[in-house]
């Protein structure tokens, strides 16, 4: 429910005013509520708002009938059309027997299913859901219809209200145009397509009477709304301290529903300015094409001593391949140069020979690349249910510096567990390798942390150099080619808090490793490398023997930690606050207990 009640936070929001179209909107969100998770009988009983004067305020009243929640009994596929294949058409279908009911489920299964329908050449059919209801055993059995249905075609398609966005960028959200065969469920979609661009306040679809018996306009009543946004952020992070951006975007601009965006970061350790432009159908394809250019300068810090400038580009391409599967691919372009003086030496100690051979020596990368993502989460900014699995490459050699191939991968799992009680699991691991004969460089290891075990420092996981630091300790992160990562969280409401304070609480355990240094260990091509050998044979837990420049501790231990989080969507912007317990790990990893981020906009 979008209305809230009012408390001490009233004055940073207008949710707890008194609106009937709120309210009416807000019976609409309660019925798919409860449609979407099985109570198929559901209904509102009554509503009322009766004004307390003492208070000056309205008290509403919901009277609601749950009934009972329902499972899937069965799922069958009758088709009236001789051609049609009831077998082709189950396999478009989102729902199975044995899941709990779910209306949402329901009409996408109708959705993908005449959408196979029309594939097959029959542009009239329909799919009509059934639902029998065993009200002892409290399932439904599901029956998808398909039949031929009246031959009506669109006339024509009439735009209104839209004062500011081009025509064209309101026709190209429907898969059908003028002359073809009327269908509904296709454009119920395109209506909610219309909705999820953001550029209109309302979006309306009607029909009105054609020039003959057997033919229909559509009428798109639209009311556009500002899409430019111009803020000014600020936060703060354990890792890199306090931080302000400016940025200005547009997600219509100039009415032809281009992204653009500009920013730039000044902050206690992180420069940067960076600018993104997006064209979501690029040839009249929808298919998302882009660019993003960026400059960025990071300052020396305990965990990364060494500045780090960073300049380049990305070319990005983005292929919905079916509404749950997409494909993007990419070329990156970039410079990127370390510098360590003699101030950080005095702050940080003596670094990694490692870190010496690259340090002043501007390297460009050029890169080709590929992500692909299957998302099936019930809500992409706050899931409760569903997953999300995401696999990366990045081939490195095309022209410039640095051959590697980099492979990542991560998956995401939301199950409810009871109320507003969420289950998250999390697994993720990625490997990293040179080609072309050439040694990986340090910058292009993995460098890893609270990422994947929270409780350890930024760049606190994984091989070191302990031949470095001051006076042998805090020894330099040299990066793994391997690693992995799994964490299970329960987040849960804070019941003695008002709900619409936005405030969770969360407890976790991770596990995780970093490890595989391939790189060198005595540079003879670093001037003054024979006056700075060191007996790694007399360090503990160093895997080099002999004298080297840099003595490697490496091991492919597990890493592990549990805790807890405070989570908070407050009105200054989200927060969130963790304080976790190492249970294991080597005795050279570099450990954070409590790790903060946040930030706003205003």
């Amino acid at each position: 429910m979008t209305t809230t009640e009012t408390d001490w936070l009233s004055w940073l929001k207008n949710t707890d005013v008194y609106d009937v179209d709120r309210i009416n909107s807000d019976q609409e969100l309660l019925r798919r509520f409860y449609l979407k998770h099985g109570y198929a009988d559901f209904r509102i009983i009554s509503v009322t708002a009766d004004l307390d004067r003492a208070k000056n305020g309205f008290i509403l009243t919901y009277v609601i009938d749950e009934g009972p929640q329902y499972t899937i009994g069965s799922v069958d596929v009758v088709s009236g059309i001789k051609d049609v294949d009831p077998s082709t058409i189950r396999a478009a279908l989102r729902v199975q027997k044995g899941q709990v009911y779910n209306a949402e489920l329901v009409e996408k299964s109708v959705e993908n299913a005449t959408i196979e329908v029309s594939k097959a050449g029959y542009a009239f059919a329909q799919v009509r859901p059934r639902g029998d209801r065993n009200v002892q055993n409290r399932t439904i059995s599901l029956v998808f219809a398909v039949e031929e249905g009246p031959r009506v075609y669109i006339e024509r398609i009439e735009i209104r209200g839209n004062t500011r966005t081009r025509d064209w960028v309101i026709r190209r959200e429907f898969d059908i145009a003028e002359g073809d065969a009327y269908n509904r469920v296709l454009i119920d979609r395109a209506e909610r397509r219309l909705r999820n661009l953001g550029y209109f306040k309302d979006v309306k679809i009607t029909t009105e009477p054609g020039t003959a018996p057997d033919r229909v306009i559509l009428v798109v009543q639209v009311d556009d709304q500002p899409t430019g946004d111009f803020s000014i952020s600020g936060g703060y992070s354990t890792d890199d301290g306090l931080i302000g951006e400016v940025a200005i975007s547009e997600k219509n601009f100039l009415g032809r529903g281009q992204y653009v965006r500009l920013a730039g970061t000044l902050g206690e350790n992180t420069q940067g300015v960076d600018f993104s432009f997006t064209e979501p159908y690029f040839l009249d394809y929808r298919v998302a094409a882009g660019f993003d250019l960026y400059y960025k300068v990071t300052s020396a810090t305990s965990s990364s001593p060494y500045d780090t400038t960073t300049g380049g580009g990305t070319l990005r391409v983005s292929l919905p391949l079916t509404d749950e599967l997409t494909l993007g691919l990419r070329y990156s372009l970039y410079q990127k140069e370390i510098t360590i003086d003699a101030d950080t030496i005095a702050d940080y100690g003596t670094p990694s020979w490692a870190l010496r051979e690259v340090s002043g020596v501007a390297s460009i990368t050029s890169s080709v690349g590929y992500t692909l993502t299957y998302n099936m989460l019930d809500n992409n900014i706050d899931p409760t249910n569903g997953y999300l699995l995401e696999l990366k490459q990045d081939f490195a050699g095309l022209g410039g510096d640095v051959d590697y191939v980099k492979s990542t991968f991560d998956s995401r799992f939301y199950f409810p567990v009871y109320g507003d009680v969420v289950l998250m699991l999390r697994g993720q691991a990625g490997n990293i390798t040179s080609w072309g004969g050439d040694d990986l460089r340090i910058l292009d290891n993995f460098f890893k942390g609270p990422d994947i075990v929270r409780g350890f420092a930024s760049n606190g996981i994984g091989p070191r150099d302990l031949a470095s630091g001051l006076d042998g300790s805090d020894p330099d992160a040299l990066g793994g080619t391997l690693y992995w990562g799994t964490s299970a969280e329960m987040q849960f409401p804070l019941t003695f808090l008002p709900k619409d304070l936005g405030m969770k609480g969360a407890v976790f355990a991770d596990a995780g490793s970093l490890w595989g240094y391939e790189g060198g260990t005595t540079f003879t091509n670093v001037s003054g490398w024979e006056d700075n050998l060191t007996d790694c044979s007399a360090i503990a837990g160093s895997k080099t023997k002999g004298y080297a420049n840099v003595c490697v501790a490496d091991s492919d231990s597990i890493r592990s930690s549990v805790g807890v989080s405070l989570i908070w969507k407050s009105p200054f912007g989200p927060l969130r606050f963790d304080y976790a317990w190492v249970l294991t790990k080597e005795d050279y990893d570099q450990t954070q207990s409590f790790r903060f981020s946040g930030g706003t906009k205003f």
